[in-house]
């Protein structure tokens, strides 16, 4: 019977080790979060379904997953495809999102940490000579393009 506490005593100090080594590797595991974004360059580099290859928006999520010790997993996907995952949780995020209130229902959304000032809708050109004389949908129109 002097057996059976060895064996036992033994069975704890090896499920103990199991539960710090487990638990130490678990440490270790970076939180994941899956982002989308359709290609755009230069923030968003690559083909549609694939890990984007570079640009402005992957660098700046390099860089926050540094700092927050997150593993940001990054993927190209059609614009309408990555808002509806985002909204339906498939995705945790999409990498360069303007804020509206319909996606504010569904996202939460930061500061901004980028502006692009070339951005900016600017509608001068709304009430141009060019646009009142129809020249710009003829332009248009000249190649298989349509003007939207």
């Amino acid at each position: 019977m002097k057996v059976l506490p060895g064996v036992f005593t033994g069975f704890l100090l090896t499920f103990a080790a199991l539960m710090f080594f487990a638990q130490s590797a678990s440490a270790e595991q970076r939180e994941q979060l899956r982002f989308c974004e359709d290609p755009w360059a230069p923030y968003t580099l690559g083909e549609i379904d694939s890990v984007p290859e570079g640009g402005i928006a992957v660098e700046l999520f390099k860089e926050l997953g540094e700092r927050l010790d997150v593993d940001f997993q990054l993927k190209l996907l059609p614009w309408k495809r990555c808002l509806l995952w985002a909204e339906t949780g498939d995705y945790d995020g999409v990498m360069l999102l303007t804020r509206n209130d319909e996606r504010a229902a569904y996202l939460t959304f930061t500061d901004s940490v980028h502006e692009d000032k070339n951005l900016q809708p600017n509608f001068r050109w709304l009430n141009s000579p060019i646009c009142d004389s129809g020249l710009l949908t003829q332009m248009a129109l000249s190649k298989p393009y349509r003007f939207i």
